[in-house]
């Protein structure tokens, strides 16, 4: 018994590629049988066969006379049952394509599917690059989850304006891609760190002044007390209390003193005597 031909082996007898070979087993034009495994073999008899038919198909294409000088061929009864060639599954009609038609479009068909393949692959590729991209942005959202409202979307916006694949390529290592991440978040938070404490020291300042004036209006009261009469005590107290008022909103500190000629309240920037 001959050897079995593979796919393979077939394909380079005929000169076409496997495709062709499977697409001749699927239309009948090469009968092949499949092993335990589930391969496909031919008996090298019918692979012969398949090239002789092609090769009579091609000459009888060339040799064909005209249909006027041709005799015609009295059809058979319908009755009648023609008798079937040994070889009937392999004869070649004359709508049958060629290998080399199969061939090409064999090959038509595999550049298709590589072309289906290579978008499918490059839709996987940015989905695959987006996700990746999401959980940057989710690992840098999680480090500012202690700041207050007002600054977490501040970083947000900047990581939506930063994370992008021509900053963070994904040739980078996770590690890498992370710590560029990382120093984003880091810098809205030193400008956060950097806000608070120059509100920090604003309230400070203020709390000085505020202390600053409560001492000054409560030593006019002391200073007032005695040696003045109530008119001139109410007039001088309320000039006072202006004076303080017009140098808190200057952020002016108020020092009191004696002058040599009488009791009085002096504001740094200004002064003013009271008798």
């Amino acid at each position: 018994m001959d050897k079995l031909l593979s796919v393979g082996q077939v394909a380079r007898r005929l000169r076409v590629s496997v495709d062709v070979v499977r697409s001749l087993d699927e239309r009948g034009e090469l009968k092949g049988r499949r092993t335990p495994g589930g391969h496909r073999r031919y008996l090298p008899a019918d692979v012969d066969r398949v090239i002789a038919r092609q090769r009579a198909g091609r000459t009888k294409t060339q040799t064909r006379p005209s249909r006027s000088s041709a005799p015609r061929r009295t059809p058979p009864a319908v009755h009648e049952r023609q008798p079937a060639e040994p070889d009937d599954d392999f004869n070649v009609e004359e709508d049958v394509p060629s290998i080399f038609a199969l061939a090409a479009e064999a090959d038509r068909e595999a550049a298709r599917e590589r072309a289906a393949a290579e978008v499918k692959g490059r839709a996987a590729a940015a989905d695959a690059e987006h996700q990746r991209l999401e959980a940057l942005k989710k690992y840098g959202r999680d480090l500012a989850v202690w700041l207050p409202t007002e600054w977490q979307a501040r970083v947000i916006e900047d990581l939506e304006d930063s994370v992008t694949s021509k900053h963070v390529p994904p040739s980078l290592a996770p590690w890498q891609a992370q710590r560029i991440v990382q120093s984003r978040v880091d810098a809205i938070k030193k400008q956060y760190n950097d806000a608070e404490d120059q509100r920090r020291k604003r309230d400070d300042d203020q709390r000085k002044v505020d202390w600053l004036i409560a001492w000054g209006k409560s030593y006019a009261v002391s200073e007032t007390s005695t040696g003045w009469d109530s008119s001139g005590q109410d007039r001088a107290r309320r000039e006072v209390e202006s004076e303080l008022k017009q140098k808190r909103q200057r952020r002016h500190v108020v020092r009191p003193r004696k002058g040599p000629r009488g009791r009085h309240l002096e504001a740094l920037g200004g002064g003013h005597r009271g008798r």
